[in-house]
């Protein structure tokens, strides 16, 4: 998971290759590798969500119960965007190039300090 974190921490645009990592990461298994169809927690069979380049694929891997979630946008303080997960005075905040990736970060790293 850290190298995943790391990997996310390096990206400047969404990547169709770590999708698929994260997709593995949360329990998908791939079932046809040259459509590049995947099963999901649930069953579904579909390509992998772009995590990366979407927000709303990215909230779909928040841990159950969250509700306390913030993403931001702000160039002016040399941050592109930065994401945190829980009480917005006490969670830290995670930057990156888009939303979506910096959110991602924020999940997978709530992730490794819960297992």
């Amino acid at each position: 998971m850290r190298d995943l974190i790391e990997r996310l921490e390096a990206l400047t645009e969404p990547s169709r290759e770590i999708d698929d990592e994260i997709a593995a990461a949360f329990a998908w298994t791939l079932v046809d590798d040259i459509e590049c169809l995947w099963r999901g927690p649930v069953g579904q069979v579909q390509q992998t969500p772009c995590y990366t380049g979407s927000l709303d694929a990215a909230l779909t891997l928040l841990p159950e119960g969250c509700e306390d979630w913030t993403v931001c946008r702000d160039g002016k303080r040399g941050l592109d965007c930065w994401a945190s997960i829980g009480a917005q005075d006490m969670a830290p905040a995670f930057t990156a190039e888009t939303p979506a990736i910096a959110l991602l970060i924020a999940i997978m790293k709530a992730r490794t300090s819960s297992e």
